[in-house]
């Protein structure tokens, strides 16, 4: 399905244009940025989550052919799925070309003591 403005538009994402809100909106939303595809994603990256979730996520990464940025703003928690899905994303860019950004702390933490963070930049 095409947007208005001609982007796609599926049922579980959306891309963003410009400075829209970036509410909680329980789905993944996509930007470009700087020659990077940026996926805003949810708080609750549970097992459920990243189910339902990461077919699309890893499609999107797949089509990129660019590097690739998670962006936490919104993550309050991740589950061991969420990593298995970080690292089949990291496969598909190169390691050296994926990476987090706005990382709170407590998911932070997960992120060090998974070993996680010391595999991939986290802006």
């Amino acid at each position: 399905m095409l947007g208005g403005d001609g982007y796609a538009v599926e049922e579980r994402s959306r891309i963003r244009k410009g400075n829209e809100s970036l509410e909680a909106t329980g789905m993944v939303d996509y930007l470009e940025e700087n020659g990077a595809l940026v996926c805003l994603l949810p708080d609750n990256l549970d097992t459920a989550a990243c189910k339902e979730l990461g077919p699309e996520l890893l499609a999107h990464v797949e089509q990129a052919h660019q590097p690739v940025v998670f962006d936490m703003r919104r993550v309050e928690f991740v589950a061991s799925a969420f990593l298995s899905l970080c690292l089949t994303a990291a496969r598909h860019t190169g390691m050296e070309n994926f990476r987090f950004r706005d990382v709170k702390p407590l998911v932070r933490k997960v992120l060090d003591v998974t070993g996680i963070s010391k595999r991939f930049v986290i802006e």
